[in-house]
């Protein structure tokens, strides 16, 4: 039986977010864990480590998965041929990289200082090469990875609660996640192999040239953004202390936490956007009209509910005791779930058009903002001053989007659904202001005030919504 668009959606939303809720609840047991293990400057330590290791991920792949993506969405019989090549350049990129990762350490004593820990740190990116998610994301298969990630999530907190019970334990950290990473990777192989026969290596002169003129543009763009999420850690480590970085990450991992909820549609959406740019315009003008009205609604309500029930959420992860500070940075930063949630949409259809060079420079923009303002703030006002600036750069971002889109979306109606969640909004923060109940029942009584609110407001009419429940939900043919 064949599945339509939405149908297929559907599918993998349903493994998707199943699997980040239940990686997510394992996640919360994985960081209160560590958090207490650690103490907040050991975790300030590890989160470090993390943020340094990141700045380097992106590198090992320059944007050619992305690429490879938008390649297999469209040309499905060539999916072998274009992993294995793709493989092949991946293995140069990250042999390359670790190489770069660990030169700092000779010019930098406050690197050098880690020795080996930084060294096994570094090596989690080795199995990177390997991976074969762009597969299962350009085929529409993502029960595999998520499947995968449960597992893999689960083994991951067995044991870290095994071997890391003191801040003398980051090696064992730093162990763990490389053979984990080599784990998934290795199942990943499996799966494809079972369904898709095996891969080999090749060096394609022509699909190189694919991959390095349109991926390296969008390389650069993943390596600024990341920079962009991590660079508060990394300044915070050099201007402040490690127990300002332990209190601001703690807060700032909870918020990708959450803003990974709104990751699972922008992974759904791009093979589905690159798909039909060329094939569909108006279809392609369909889904992206119905992906960022959505988008709206649901990220001003997930910031609304981060903000008003921040205490209980932060109590989740960790002993507030140790971590009360994190509150009210994890109450500015639900400023930055609610924009990167209104962004992303705009960044999917940018890369879905080959607007790579357009998004480079709004994410320069970006960075740029984001760093001037932590060098500005951090000294007077520490972990709140660095999470005003990445706010404040996330929030300029969002007319220069508008004004790119304005031929694809007029800007009269993307104002228009800015203003439906607006006003649907309101009566949930004023609910989840006022009841002083337990959090989950606040929660749900929120949930149901503002889908109550969006269908008086119309900011979703009934009939649309029985339309998208009818069409997800029968599963006919759609001719295809």
């Amino acid at each position: 039986m064949q599945l339509n668009e939405l149908q297929r959606f559907a599918k993998n939303f349903t493994f998707k977010i199943l699997s980040t809720i239940i990686t997510g609840v394992i996640s919360i047991f994985i960081v209160r864990h560590l958090s207490s293990a650690l103490l907040p400057e050991g975790f300030g330590t590890y989160n470090f480590l993390l943020t340094y290791t990141s700045y380097f991920i992106f590198l090992t792949s320059l944007g050619t998965d992305i690429v490879a993506i938008r390649m297999m969405a469209i040309e499905k019989e060539n999916l072998k041929k274009i992993l294995g090549s793709l493989i092949a350049l991946k293995l140069l990129f990250t042999v390359a990289t670790f190489v770069i990762m660990l030169i700092p350490m000779i010019f930098v004593p406050n690197l050098r200082s880690f020795g080996l820990i930084l060294v096994v740190f570094s090596a989690t990116i080795l199995p990177f090469p390997f991976s074969v998610q762009c597969v299962f994301e350009a085929t529409k298969r993502l029960e595999f990875p998520s499947l995968i990630s449960i597992g893999t999530q689960l083994l991951t907190y067995v044991l870290l609660r095994v071997f890391v019970n003191s801040p003398n334990d980051l090696l064992a950290i730093g162990l763990i996640l490389t053979g984990i990473n080599i784990l998934i990777f290795i199942l990943h192989n499996i799966i494809f192999i079972k369904y898709y026969g095996m891969w080999k290596f090749s060096i394609d002169r022509i699909l190189w040239k694919n991959f390095l003129r349109d991926g390296l543009i969008i390389g650069f763009i993943q390596v600024i953004v990341n920079m962009h999420h991590y660079f508060n850690v990394f300044l915070l480590h050099f201007m402040k202390t490690d127990y300002d970085v332990g209190i601001f990450s703690a807060a700032y991992r909870v918020m990708f936490i959450i803003i990974s909820l709104i990751a699972i549609f922008a992974n759904l959406m791009t093979p589905i956007m690159f798909e039909n740019y060329k094939l569909n315009l108006e279809k392609y003008k369909y889904y992206f009209d119905h992906y960022l009205k959505f988008i709206i609604f649901f990220s001003y309500f997930t910031a609304c509910l981060s903000f008003f029930l921040a205490e209980p959420i932060m109590d989740i992860f960790y002993d507030l005791t140790q971590y009360r500070q994190s509150i009210t940075v994890f109450r500015i930063l639900a400023g930055s779930i609610f924009l990167v949630g209104l962004n992303t949409p705009f960044n999917v259809a940018l890369l879905s058009m080959h607007k790579e060079k357009t998004l480079l420079k709004i994410t320069i923009v970006l960075f740029t903002t984001n760093f001037v303002l932590n060098l500005l703030l951090i000294p007077k006002f520490g972990i709140y001053g660095s999470s005003i600036a990445t706010v404040t750069a996330d929030l300029i971002c969002i007319p220069i989007y508008i004004y790119v889109f304005r031929a694809i979306m007029p800007v009269k109606v993307i104002l228009k659904y800015y203003f439906l969640a607006t006003v649907s909004i309101i009566p949930t923060a004023l609910v989840l202001h006022f009841l002083d109940i337990n959090f989950i029942l606040e929660a749900i009584i929120g949930t149901v005030t503002m889908i109550a609110s969006t269908l008086l407001f119309r900011g979703y009419t009934l009939k649309e919504v029985q339309f998208i429940t009818g069409t997800l939900f029968n599963l006919k043919n759609d001719g295809r």
